[in-house]
């Protein structure tokens, strides 16, 4: 008997210790290399894409690659994993997309085995982009000479951050570059996109994204993958003479840009704007797609004269800062407890049993257990039978309550939905963001499975400070990835609300609108046109929302309607309006020094106020105030306006809410009762008609403004800024389309001083045709007229300004309450511009 355990425990250990050989020969047959982020750079709470290329030069593996906290630490809040066939000798790239959170410095990818077991693992660096700070990406071939460089691409005070990468790294899904400002194309085949990555680049630019174009060498190949989105089509290559346009265009209207180069020839589609052109040849030309813009480039900038050009910086700053505004919807949610709020209020369910059902139950129990219990016992003259009678009682009263209780929860669990979708004229694709939030009756394991191509989160941990609180444990959920992603197998408890986000596209409801911005003859603006709704879906509580109007619809707009509107309906009230930060300024999420800022908080209670449109919260009551607090928090947790500008542009938004069924979500485990709650942000197509012969004005909210130096300046944006001793700060104004005069007259600036110290406040213009600062010596007057200002004027009628305190002294400040420009002159061309 001793001999044979010997001999079993012999065979066991041979077997471990073959299984541990197999197991090292199996992982030094594995070579991992992973890129994270965009040469490691990401942003909190936006998707980080994670490539990953795996080399087997061993047995076939049929694997999984994970990414999970209890490796990487808190830098990941759950699981995240994707199968992985790797036959013998083989050699495959596979994404991985996650959510960091602000504790790396790294991640550790690992490749298991189909027991689980490890077979190899590397570590990945990350580093964390602060929310002003901005991330350019520029695609080229390995092969190409660096042509663009956007370190410089930042507004005051903040940095850039230069990422160069091929082909192979642009990830499938548009959601995973919202972290990014802008994507430059530089002598890049884009037919060697996948179809994937050719549809992540179009649904990103129509989210708002900016892709820049390089033509090249290659330019007809560069355009075979995306030709639909460009603003030019080449067909071949032309000499020229003189880019002293595209000089201009870069704000150096005195250089003379010359010299023989070859260029990119073609055609202009028929979206395309020329913003510089050089006789009949145009140099860079821009198309507004969806809510974002893309700009073509037909200069090679590695060929001369470009390529030693010092002015390049400034022309790929312009070409930046110089596309139209973007609202605030555009970025994912800023404030996710606001979110969990939203979701949590669960309008005409309710989870409690009713009051009344449980004043009666307590005073059954005290009736019971009290009066009838001492009276049946002194009838029977057995009152000490009540240390008996007294627990059987409650006994009977706990087992009555947790069976009515159980049985009063059920089975069937919650689905709070919440969808907030944008949609575009142009794009067949509208973009969803989704919320789910599983309240379960009672614990159990569940698996949830969005529609395909939409990528799935956990979503942070938050106390919404109410009696229920979401508080999944996170790293029980593993999100699998595969054209479908999976929460699979996450346990949640009775009671808990469990918190997910979905992003992606679906198709766009068929809501169409057209309007035309027209000038009054008492230089009045309004907007005039018509809306229709070729829906199934009835759109509750709508508001148009424009430049300087908030127009509420008197009904609902149901199947098949089909309003008009005139003048007088949609006149613009801009006199307080102030300009629209350019895309480059805003920040990606909210900065924690504004959080409690007051006027920060008034401004986003003016930009909630103007989507509710809500009456008084005292005269709702029951369902109409749940609902009401429900669309309140998740206005909320999108609002973020520390610029106090609608960023709404020359277009025309209908918004509104439905609450028809969302998209199907598969929820394994239970069946659900789901609770939907749509709120549509639709584009509707707007163009303008300028006015000839007829004095216009172009008011405040007509401009973006990007702010090129604040030394040393407390304050954001336009408003509430203080100037301390030997600081200034340094503004560009730009028109938006449309708004370009063909003649400038008169320019109008208004400083609104905030104390009497502030009267020591300089205002300057820079002069393009000198070179130099001129100033506005007059400090004893809040409204300055410069007329006959051509010298004041750049490329689209830009103007530069600079504030500073002109005392020389080692303390004191100046507030700055508001600052605003104006432009008066003509249009001299009658052709219409759409937006």
């Amino acid at each position: 008997m001793q001999i044979t355990r010997w001999l079993w425990g012999l065979l066991a250990t041979l077997l471990i210790v073959g299984g541990l050989h197999a197991q090292d020969d199996l992982s030094s047959a594995i070579t991992l290399t992973v890129d994270a982020g965009y040469a490691g750079h990401y942003r909190e709470n936006y998707w980080l894409p994670v490539r990953v290329q795996v080399r087997n030069d061993g047995p076939d593996l049929n694997g999984t690659l994970t990414i999970r906290p209890e490796t990487s630490g808190r830098v990941v809040s759950n699981t995240y994993s994707t199968p992985l066939d790797l036959p013998a000798n083989s050699e495959k790239v596979a994404f991985l997309y996650i959510q960091a959170r602000t504790s790396p410095p790294q991640i550790i990818v690992e490749l298991l085995d189909s027991q689980g077991t490890r077979v190899e693992q590397t570590a990945a660096a990350l580093l964390y982009t602060e929310v002003q700070d901005a991330l350019h990406v520029i695609v080229q071939d390995a092969g190409r000479g660096t042509s663009v460089n956007t370190a410089s691409l930042h507004t005051a005070n903040h940095a850039a951050f230069d990422v160069a990468c091929t082909v192979n790294s642009v990830p499938d899904y548009a959601p995973s570059l919202k972290a990014v400002n802008t994507i430059w194309l530089d002598g890049v085949d884009t037919n060697a996109f996948s179809a994937t990555q050719r549809t992540a680049l179009r649904e990103w630019v129509a989210s708002g994204g900016h892709l820049v174009v390089i033509g090249g060498p290659n330019a007809a190949a560069m355009a075979g993958g995306l030709t639909e989105i460009l603003p030019f089509i080449p067909t071949g290559a032309v000499r020229i003479n003189d880019l002293s346009e595209l000089a201009d265009f870069a704000l150096h209207p005195t250089e003379e840009l010359t010299g023989e180069t070859l260029i990119v020839s073609g055609e202009v589609a028929p979206e395309g704007r020329v913003l510089a052109s050089s006789g009949d040849h145009p140099l860079l030309v821009r198309r507004s797609v969806g809510g974002g813009t893309v700009d073509y480039l037909t200069v090679d900038p590695l060929l001369a004269p470009l390529i030693n050009w010092t002015g390049r910086a400034d022309l790929w700053q312009q070409i930046v800062v110089s596309t139209p505004p973007r609202p605030f919807w555009t970025q994912q949610a800023v404030t996710l407890s606001s979110m969990a709020t939203a979701m949590s209020i669960l309008p005409g369910i309710e989870l409690l049993p009713p009051v009344g059902s449980m004043a009666l139950f307590l005073l059954s129990y005290i009736i019971i257990i009290g009066p009838i219990n001492y009276w049946i016992l002194n009838r029977l003259n057995r009152r000490g039978w009540a240390w008996v009678t007294i627990p059987m009682c409650i006994i009977a009263f706990t087992m009555l309550a947790w069976s009515v209780g159980f049985n009063l929860r059920g089975s069937n669990i919650t689905l709070s939905r919440i969808q907030v979708v944008q949609a575009w004229p142009d794009q067949e694709a509208a973009q969803v963001d989704q919320y789910v939030s599983i309240l379960a009756p009672r614990r159990a394991v569940y698996s949830l499975q969005p529609p395909a191509n939409r990528l799935l989160r956990v979503l942070p941990t938050v106390s919404t400070g109410g009696l229920l609180t979401e508080a999944l444990t996170q790293s029980t959920a593993n999100i699998v990835q595969t054209n479908t992603f999976t929460a699979e197998r996450f346990a949640v408890d009775g009671g808990i609300f469990a918190n997910f986000g979905v992003s992606g596209t679906r198709p766009r409801p068929a809501i169409t609108g057209t309007f035309t911005l027209t000038y009054q003859s008492d230089g009045i603006q309004a907007w005039q046109g018509s809306i229709r709704n070729e829906s199934d879906e009835t759109i509750y509580d709508a508001v148009l929302l424009a430049r300087g109007v908030v127009y509420t619809l008197k009904e609902p707009l149901a199947p098949g309607d089909l309003l008009t509107f005139n003048a007088s309906d949609l006149p613009l009230d801009s006199s307080t309006a102030l300009a629209s930060p350019a895309p480059l300024e805003l920040p990606y999420g909210r900065l924690q020094i504004l959080r409690e800022n007051f006027q920060t908080r008034q401004f986003d209670q003016q930009s909630q106020r103007a989507i509710l449109n809500e009456r008084p919260i005292n005269s709702l009551t029951g369902i109409a105030l749940q609902q009401a607090e429900r669309r309140k928090a998740l206005i909320n947790a999108y609002v973020f306006d520390q610029f106090g500008a609608s960023g709404r542009g020359n277009n025309v938004y209908l918004v509104g809410w439905s609450d028809a069924p969302g998209d199907d979500i598969e929820l394994e485990g239970a069946t659900f009762t789901p609770l939907d709650t749509t709120l549509y942000f639709i584009q509707l197509e707007s163009n303008i008609e300028p006015p000839t012969g007829q004095n216009v004005t172009i008011m405040p909210d007509q401009f973006t403004w990007f702010s090129l130096e604040r030394k040393e300046v407390s304050g954001e944006g336009l408003n509430n800024m203080t100037l301390l001793p030997g600081t200034s700060v340094i503004m560009q104004y730009t028109p938006l389309p449309g708004a370009v005069l063909d003649q400038v007259d008169e320019l109008v600036l208004y400083l609104d001083r905030g104390s009497g110290f502030g009267r020591q406040v300089g205002i300057s213009l820079w002069n393009w045709a000198r070179e130099e600062w001129d100033a506005l010596n007059d400090t004893n007057v809040e409204d300055y007229s410069v007329f006959s200002p051509e010298r004041y004027l750049g490329a689209q009628n830009t103007v530069r300004i600079r504030l500073s305190l002109l005392v020389d002294v080692d303390y004191g400040s100046a507030w700055i309450r508001r600052f605003s420009l104006m432009q008066r002159g003509q249009f001299l061309t009658t052709e219409s511009t759409e937006n």
